[in-house]
């Protein structure tokens, strides 16, 4: 069983929003999107905004910019990168037999070439929706003040995503150096 959070997309969402047939389990689809926003969207929000998400989303008060954010942003990344990490789940899966690949119910498992494209396209998109959501929040950063703000432990936000032939470099919002001085003097 997951931990008990906010979900910021419902598997509703996520396959309405994505090519995710509308018979997959919705429990599947939950740990996806509980995955993606703890491994995914926190380093991108950051964990003070993250946070807010979360406390805001517990007590149904997200209004204003950040609603703004969560549904024209925020939900749309959770989306994609929730079908990017379940996609290869849904083609085998694990059970006390091993790893086994589903074929039956007259269905045809695909080909690893045919899931390759599947996931790159989610990929595309993912990256396509964070790009857009983290150029939102720099451009906007009066509006999300949690978004500049990290202390001890938490995640700075990441503020810049270079890719280049499939590979990310984030660079987060305070330079290491100046972060943790102690380490480089």
């Amino acid at each position: 069983m997951i931990p008990t959070t906010v979900l910021l997309a419902t598997p509703e969402y996520v396959k309405h929003t994505t090519s995710i047939n509308k018979s997959v389990d919705d429990d599947r689809l939950r740990v996806a999107i509980y995955l993606t926003q703890d491994t995914r969207l926190h380093p991108m929000l950051g964990t003070r905004l993250y946070e807010k998400f979360l406390a805001d989303g517990r007590t149904n008060t997200i209004a204003g910019h950040y609603l703004d954010l969560l549904d024209n942003h925020i939900r749309r990344v959770v989306a994609w990168y929730a079908m990017l990490d379940l996609l290869p789940d849904l083609y085998s899966q694990i059970d006390n037999g091993g790893v086994v690949q589903r074929t039956g119910d007259g269905v045809n498992a695909v080909e690893k070439s045919i899931l390759d494209l599947q996931i790159s396209r989610a990929r595309q998109y993912g990256n396509y929706y964070a790009d857009r959501m983290i150029e939102h929040m720099r451009y906007y950063q009066q509006r999300y003040p949690e978004y500049s703000v990290a202390v001890n432990d938490e995640l700075v936000p990441i503020v810049d995503i270079y890719r280049q032939n499939g590979m990310s470099w984030t660079g987060g919002g305070v330079p290491l150096r100046d972060r943790y001085p102690q380490f480089f003097a």
